[in-house]
C-alpha cells in the first residue's frame, strides 16, 4: 500500500509541476505578446 500511496503523490507532484509550469509559459507568450502589440502600435502611430 505504502508504494502505491508514493507512487500517487509522486504522480500528482508531476501532474501540478506540469500545470504550473504551463502557466507560467502561458503567461511570459502572453506578456510577450502584449508587448509585441504595444510596440507595433507605436511605430504604426
Amino acid at each position: 500500500m505504502p508504494f502505491i500511496a508514493v507512487l500517487f503523490l509522486y504522480c500528482t507532484a508531476v501532474m501540478y509541476n506540469m500545470h504550473m509550469a504551463k502557466t507560467l509559459i502561458k503567461g511570459a507568450f502572453n506578456f510577450s505578446l502584449f508587448k509585441g502589440v504595444k510596440r507595433r502600435d507605436g511605430r504604426k502611430r
